[in-house]
Formats: C-alpha cells, structure tokens, sequence
C-alpha cells in the first residue's frame, strides 16, 4: 500500500513540475509580448518592469519625533548641499577647470532652429498624458479631442514663436495670480 502511495505522490511531483514549466514558458511568451508591444515607449516599458519587479515602496521619509524636527533636517540638508556646491564651484574657477574644457568638438553655432510640422507636434501631443492643472487653458483630454481642429493653429504660435525668439504669454487671471506668488516666492 505504501509503495501506491509513494507512487502516486511521485506522479504528482512530476506532474507539478510539467505545470510549472508550463506556466515559466505562458509567462515568459506573455512579458515578452507585451514588452515588444511597448517598442520605444519608455513609460510603458516602466510600467511593465514595475509590474513584473513587484511594488516596493517603502516609506523614505528618516523616522523623526515630530514634523518640525523632519523640516529642519531637510533644510539642513539642502543648506549644506548649496554650500558644498558653491564651494566646489569656486575651488574649479580657482584652479583653472573652466578652462581645460575641450569646445573643439563644437563645429556648428546653432543660430536657428527649424520649424515643427503638424504631424510632430500632433504626435507630441497625442503622446502627452491626459493629466491637466487648473493653470491649463484648456484640458488636455480635451486639447486630444479637438487635436485635428487645432492643430494648425497651435504649430502656427510655435513655429511664430520660433522664428520671433518670443514666447507667448498668456495674461489670463490665473497665470497672472501664478506668477505674482511665483515672483513673491523669489524675493522672500
């Protein structure tokens, strides 16, 4: 009797091992689709990885007291980080880096630029997240249903903008609201 049973368990070893291969191989055909999918997009082939890796977010906040005690130790942090950085910085004018740089490599100026097509900027676009701010004009989901409408209208401000060495500035309230805390910001 035991000898059946022993003989039994191996069958089923044997046949765990012939599905787990199995599984290894569908897994294996399965990523690898999907990878060739993604092609040159990079924030899909992330996504792949992030799935396939597994998530291990841990939390990378230091464990402090209080929260106070947490916002001093980044303002020390990148108060020091500044100061290292501008003291390497004098000691490499200093000591002459600056000029050791080699610029032969630099045979073209670039005076220009050339204009956008529709079909890059349409792309550009079609490519972007659906992600808005309440500082948008206009939602992209919105701006990638009207794309065909606009699309015309918005390589014409680019390649405007291009050839005028301008940008153009949009004096809605909100970006004017925007820019005076920003402007409030620097001079604190």
């Amino acid at each position: 009797m035991e000898k059946s049973l022993d003989c039994y368990h191996q069958i089923y070893r044997d046949q765990c091992i012939v599905v787990n291969k199995l599984l290894k191989q569908t897994r294996i055909a399965y990523y690898s689709e999907k990878i060739t999918a993604c092609a040159h997009d990079q924030k899909s082939i992330y996504k792949v990885a992030k799935h396939l890796l597994g998530d291990r977010r841990s939390t990378t906040l230091p464990h402090t007291g209080s929260p106070s005690e947490l916002t001093e130790m980044f303002n020390s942090f990148f108060i020091n980080k500044i100061q290292y950085i501008r003291r390497d910085l004098q000691t490499d004018q200093m000591h002459g880096i600056d000029q050791d740089i080699d610029t032969s490599s630099v045979n073209t100026p670039l005076e220009r630029f050339t204009h956008s097509s529709e079909d890059e900027v349409k792309t550009l676009i079609m490519k972007s997240p659906s992600k808005s701010c309440s500082l948008d004009p206009m939602p992209t989901w919105l701006l990638k249903l009207c794309v065909s409408v606009l699309i015309p209208i918005i390589t014409a401000i680019i390649n405007i903008s291009i050839d005028s060495c301008r940008v153009l500035y949009l004096s809605a309230p909100r970006y004017d609201h925007c820019l005076r805390n920003q402007h409030s910001i620097q001079t604190f």
